[in-house]
């Protein structure tokens, strides 16, 4: 009932728009959630700590050896003259 309200107004706004409103949703969402679980945990901790972890990851694919010959490779290929 609610969605059938609402779909009138929902339909005036492009695509775009409501993407970035979920997004905006989400992300205040987000906030909300941690100011309300930071009352418990100690927040800096874990969000160092998870930083550190996902650097050393993105380290590790960056420069981790690998052949020549691996399938995981994609072809490269000059892009179509135009």
């Amino acid at each position: 009932m609610v969605l059938a309200a609402i779909s009138g107004i929902i339909r005036r706004f492009s695509r775009l728009d409501l993407v970035l409103a979920a997004i905006a949703l989400t992300a205040a969402y987000l906030l909300i959630a941690l100011g309300i679980l930071s009352h418990w945990v100690h927040l800096a901790t874990w969000c160092s700590s998870a930083g550190r972890g996902l650097g050393l990851i993105a380290l590790f694919c960056l420069f981790a050896p690998r052949s020549k010959d691996d399938p995981d490779l994609p072809a490269v290929a000059p892009p179509p003259l135009a």
